[in-house]
């Protein structure tokens, strides 16, 4: 049976995003607000523990907004971003449609990445401003349009490029749409060729989109497009379906049981064609670590490492590992290894932020979770981490302001309610402390953490102070 389907997710990139300008793109970030959260979180978190929430979100470094004189979408240096939107793939089973779906996008956002010329945003950031698109699209023409339309309002990007492609035997065409701001058409761009070509054409691509895009390219930019893994077609596709489930479960889906499965078994297949094969193996271990087989996981990333002792993202999950066992000391220092390795990783420094809380070291922790902020300033989980290292220090209406931050996002989180009537409480705003109690009583009927005598002790003592000073509206001192 012929199926279609589209997937176009990154997992984190490897370690050429050091080439990339160490400036941020805060406003495109920003944007991502309300779909950045990690795919698990606790629901409660006291003043003692860090919270343990799964580092599931990829954050990639971009460039410093363009001044206000800059065309709209554009970065510092006239540097263009260009989204890369799903790939509508017909093929003649699920898995093949997976691999060439995900693998295409892919490829043509890795692409662009060490290119100097060219911005783009990784995939699976656009799972989450658009979940509406993991549902297969139909290759209408009009569709593809409006979802492009959308993309450049929201990013301001350039061009956004959608697509499709068909595999028939060993044959595979493929067509590229380069889109520009009203989601028309500017150019289309073919390949096509046998499957086993397949990393060559999508080089083709993406010279000939960054072309339209007139991007200038220097010979390392024209060398770098030239680059074909050095790994058998049956290992790629393999690798391709293996990343496009993990991508999925990154980007918050939760894949049944059997694409789990058939994703493990395709890893392993592709690891014994090409043992050296990076993403492959990460692929695998991001799924055991999501998936939370952590023994798994561990041994995953540690063949990394053991293989490519300068790959970041693999010490930044051995690091997350050791921090979910409560190895501290260890975890402290792979995560320390990975921001050093890659300073633009934000779930890295947070991590290493939540270490830091948890050896009992809040200064260390406060500076390595703003870190994690300055890079991502959308992230609601830093925020709460912020809250906590400011809660250990007694700098209570700081601690209030971050947990702000966390309840603006996220009203129903009970343990940002909770934390935030804390830190009123302690600062003696015992109205606003009364009010986030509440909240937070309402927000865990049952008392399913059993601390509502405590909370509901306190909220009697802020009536009672307040009753003292005769007044709702002054902060009172509870004696």
């Amino acid at each position: 049976m012929i199926e279609s389907g589209v997937m176009y997710f990154v997992l984190r990139l490897p370690a050429i995003l050091g080439r990339l300008s160490p400036a941020v793109l805060a406003a495109v970030l920003a944007l991502l607000m309300f779909n950045s959260a990690p795919a698990a979180q606790n629901d409660f978190a006291d003043e003692n523990e860090p919270d343990e929430t799964e580092a599931s979100d990829v954050i990639i470094e971009l460039p410093e907004v363009a001044p206000d004189s800059e065309p709209r979408g554009y970065y510092s240096g006239g540097v263009p971003l260009i989204a890369v939107l799903p790939f509508y793939v017909t093929a003649q089973n699920a898995e093949t449609v997976k691999s060439l779906s995900y693998g295409i996008a892919a490829r043509i956002v890795d692409d662009f990445y060490p290119i100097s010329a060219v911005r783009t945003v990784p995939l699976d950031r656009l799972v989450k401003l658009f979940p509406e698109i993991l549902v297969p699209a139909p290759p209408d023409a009009s569709e593809l349009g409006d979802v492009a339309s959308r993309v450049f309002d929201t990013l301001g990007a350039v061009f956004v490029i959608t697509g499709e492609a068909e595999l028939r035997g060993t044959d595979v065409r493929i067509k590229a749409a380069i889109r520009n701001s009203d989601g028309g058409v500017a150019a289309e761009i073919s390949a096509q060729g046998e499957l086993a070509m397949l990393p060559g054409l999508l080089s083709k691509l993406s010279f000939d989109s960054l072309t339209v895009a007139k991007a200038a390219l220097t010979d390392g930019d024209r060398s770098y497009l030239e680059y074909v893994e050095p790994y058998p077609i049956e290992a790629w596709l393999k690798c391709q379906y293996g990343l496009s489930v993990a991508a999925t479960i990154l980007a918050g889906q939760n894949p049944d049981k059997k694409t789990v499965a058939a994703a493990r078994r395709a890893l392993g297949e592709a690891l014994k064609l090409a043992p050296s094969y990076l993403r492959a193996r990460e692929a695998l271990g991001v799924i055991e670590y999501q998936t939370g087989n952590l023994k798994d996981a561990e041994s995953a990333f540690r063949e990394i490492v053991t293989r490519n002792p300068d790959y970041s993202p693999a010490r930044f999950y051995l690091g997350a590992i050791l921090f979910r066992r409560g190895a501290y000391d260890a975890a402290k220092k792979e995560l320390t290894s990975a921001v050093e390795l890659n300073k633009s990783d934000a779930p890295a420094w947070l991590f290493l932020g939540r270490t830091h809380l948890a050896l009992g070291q809040p200064m260390m922790a406060e500076q390595a979770v703003r870190r994690s902020l300055d890079i991502d300033p959308s992230n609601t989980d830093a925020f709460f981490a912020l809250g906590m290292t400011l809660l250990k220090q007694d700098l209570n209406m700081l601690a209030a302001e971050a947990f702000s931050e966390v309840v603006i996002r996220k009203p129903g989180l009970a343990a940002a309610q909770y934390n935030l009537g804390l830190a009123y409480f302690r600062a003696s705003d015992y109205e606003q402390a009364a009010k986030h109690f509440g909240i937070y009583i309402e927000l865990t009927p049952g008392d399913e953490f059993g601390d509502h005598e405590e909370v509901m002790n306190w909220i009697e003592e802020i009536e009672t102070a307040l009753r003292r000073r005769g007044t709702s509206g002054a902060a009172a001192e509870i004696e």
